[in-house]
């Protein structure tokens, strides 16, 4: 019979060969989306949160909250729209990324973390 530290190295070791071969997996999957031009979606999906996310991006790089976003319309509040999410923090891993890329990465981390 396996003494109870061993299990639990075999275990860690276990999940460390899962996890890395989910990283393998969604790198796969998303590769060209992070080493090309590629965008993760067309029409609404990237007319739509691609300049949401470039301009949270860009006031998080300049160290500004983005309460109030002054392109959309004559003014609309970004910081209270949910679908900004500026304050989701997987988000923030990838603000100094140009926002295609960024909604590229987030997708591929929230794939990763559902396993």
């Amino acid at each position: 019979m396996a003494e109870p530290r061993e299990r639990t190295r075999a275990a860690r070791a276990g999940g460390v060969l899962v996890a890395g071969a989910l990283v393998l997996a969604v790198l796969l999957v998303f590769w060209r989306l992070l080493l090309t031009n590629r965008v993760l979606a067309t029409g609404d999906a990237f007319a739509y949160f691609t300049p949401y996310r470039d301009f949270a991006n860009q006031a998080l790089r300049s160290g500004k909250l983005p309460l109030w976003n002054p392109f959309l319309f004559l003014g609309s509040p970004f910081l209270a729209n949910p679908q900004s999410a500026v304050l989701y923090p997987l988000h923030w891993l990838f603000v100094g990324l140009p926002a295609g890329k960024s909604l590229a990465a987030s997708a591929g981390l929230h794939l990763w973390l559902a396993g």
